[in-house]
């Protein structure tokens, strides 16, 4: 069993590692394993998805994170969802089923998404 030491450096130590996870995604600064500050860079496509965001809700890119809610956060409707999901499809060629684009709810989703699938020929 852990002593309420451990179980507080657990939580303290996953919630760095998740600090540091969301600034890769975005860029930025992040911590190392030992604590240390790290510059974390984000991928071409990240940005580039997260500028498509922000152009079809005309919104500063600085409001788009991976973790921000298409509907909550950034005030996407479900027609704004459906064609931010065309729009990723034709901007970097891939095809996107309706169980994906159902399931996209964040930002990262749709980066996920055009990270990782397959590109058409």
């Amino acid at each position: 069993m852990k002593t309420r030491h451990a179980l507080f450096a657990s939580v303290l130590t996953s919630g760095l590692v998740a600090s540091a996870a969301a600034h890769a995604v975005m860029g930025g600064a992040g911590l190392g394993a030992d604590g240390r500050s790290v510059e974390l860079s984000e991928s071409p496509i990240s940005r580039q998805v997260r500028q498509l965001v922000a152009d079809a809700l005309v919104i500063p890119l600085s409001e788009v994170t991976p973790l921000s809610s298409l509907a909550s956060d950034l005030g996407a409707d479900s027609i704004d969802c459906v064609e931010l999901v065309m729009k990723v499809e034709q901007t970097f060629g891939i095809d996107i089923s309706e169980d994906a684009a159902e399931k996209v709810i964040v930002v990262a989703d749709l980066i996920r998404l055009a990270e990782t699938l397959p590109r058409k020929m």
